[in-house]
């Protein structure tokens, strides 16, 4: 199982439920969660008259600032799990796997959208699936009433055709057994 697991967040409605399920999957494993919100790099604002009113370092500090006390309520979730918070600038696929490897993350869990399955594939969550050399678990809130849960065995590993598009915490805890990366294996 996954000891270090990033967790991505666009601070949006899903990410209670994608923190709820990696939850238990770090509390099965005894693992640590980094919750990361990337956001892009802001530029200085400038008034009426052109001078500068925010200096692009200001307006960093509040969009963390902002960005962390937004993840503090999420951290409810993961109650008895070690809970780390970073905030990144930047481009936001390139920001989540620099930060995966400088955690040392052996799983990334991000949501995905429900506006299509193109857009996942081509939006961050498909890129970063592209980039990544981990494990990553695409996570979407909620599931059809009445569909069958997907199963893990038929879901594609990272960098191969199919994208692992799991959205059960028993989905999620099964595709991770059977693709531990290969310094776990």
């Amino acid at each position: 199982m996954a000891k270090r697991i990033l967790v991505p967040l666009a601070l949006s409605g899903e990410s209670e439920a994608v923190v709820a399920v990696v939850a238990g999957m770090a509390r099965e494993s005894g693992g640590t969660v980094r919750l990361l919100h990337v956001a892009p790099i802001p530029e200085e604002r400038r008034g009426e008259f052109g001078r500068v009113v925010v200096y692009a370092d200001q307006e960093m500090a509040r969009i963390q600032a902002e960005a962390t006390a937004a993840m503090e309520p999420l951290q409810t979730w993961l109650e008895g799990v070690p809970v780390e918070t970073v905030v990144r600038f930047g481009e936001p696929a390139k920001e989540i796997v620099l930060e995966a490897e400088a955690f040392g993350a052996d799983l990334i869990a991000l949501g995905a959208s429900h506006a299509g399955r193109m857009r996942g594939f081509f939006g961050v969550p498909g890129r970063v699936l592209r980039a990544s050399r981990l494990p990553v678990v695409l996570l979407r809130k909620g599931w059809p009433l009445g569909a069958a849960a997907p199963d893990p065995t038929k879901i594609g590993a990272p960098g191969l055709a199919g994208s692992p598009r799991l959205l059960t915490s028993l989905a999620c805890r099964s595709f991770v057994a059977s693709n531990p990366p290969s310094h776990m294996a």
